[in-house]
């Protein structure tokens, strides 16, 4: 009898081995996989900074998403310059690459919230447009622009400014300054003042631009400057086009 029970005994732990070792085959069996991971695409102001992200999303074989570790070529990102870049990554359990491609575009002032405007008339007839005329873009001898600042003022001797907050962040202000051809036939000309937060001038238009002309190309350093104060001198539908912030 203690024969047959040893025996008995025997043949459990064997079963008992084998169920588990078919258990853990099926376990391998059912493992979740990385299925794949879409390509990213972002997007960075120039001269601002840029963090590649540390996780991706991926997709799982059980038909779930998860975010997933990455590790990068390269964690040195330079957005000094305009154009778009690739980065390559790894992912433990993937064996193809990870791609982010980074668009480095430019920061115009306009995409900044305005800190304040000003008109001192009251009959509607001085008032600022940004990035363009009620959706129609800025026109300055023929070419359209549809980023920018236009300066509506019929009675001229008006005042009328607006202002941006720039916690001395950038070095470099740039635009086209002219006049939009809406103007034509008016012989309109104009220009403008910049001040910072002192009104100390940053810069002034020597020579009013006129219609029909080419824009100006306007170099400011903006690099002392909490807040910017843009104001007309003169001119009906002056604009400034295509401000671009550096930093």
């Amino acid at each position: 009898m203690k024969i047959i029970s040893r025996n008995l005994l025997i043949l459990a732990i064997s079963l008992a081995l084998c169920f588990s070792l078919v258990s853990v085959n099926n376990c391998y069996a059912t493992t979740v996989k990385i299925l794949s991971i879409t390509n990213i695409y972002d997007s960075a102001y120039q001269g601002n900074s840029f963090k590649l992200p540390s996780t991706v999303i991926a997709k799982m074989s059980n038909k779930t998403t998860k975010k997933i570790s990455v590790k990068w070529s390269s964690t040195s990102v330079n957005t000094n310059t305009l154009g778009l870049y690739k980065y390559s990554g790894t992912v433990k359990g993937y064996a193809k690459k990870v791609i982010l491609y980074l668009k480095v575009i430019s920061l115009y002032l306009t995409n900044i919230k305005y800190y304040d405007e000003y008109s001192n008339c009251n009959n509607g007839l001085a008032y600022i447009c940004l990035n363009g005329w009620s959706g129609k873009p800025f026109k300055i001898n023929g070419k359209s622009y549809s980023k920018g600042i236009g300066f509506v003022n019929h009675n001229y001797e008006e005042i009328l400014y607006i202002r941006y907050k720039l916690n001395y962040s950038y070095k470099n202000l740039e635009f086209k300054l002219g006049m939009d051809d809406s103007e034509i036939g008016n012989g309109t000309t104009g220009g403008i003042i910049i001040y910072d937060e002192n009104d100390n001038i940053l810069y002034k238009t020597e020579k009013y631009v006129e219609t029909q002309d080419n824009p100006i190309t306007v170099n400011v350093n903006v690099s002392s400057c909490r807040i910017l104060k843009i104001q007309v001198l003169d001119g009906n539908h002056l604009v400034i086009a295509n401000p671009i912030l550096t930093k």
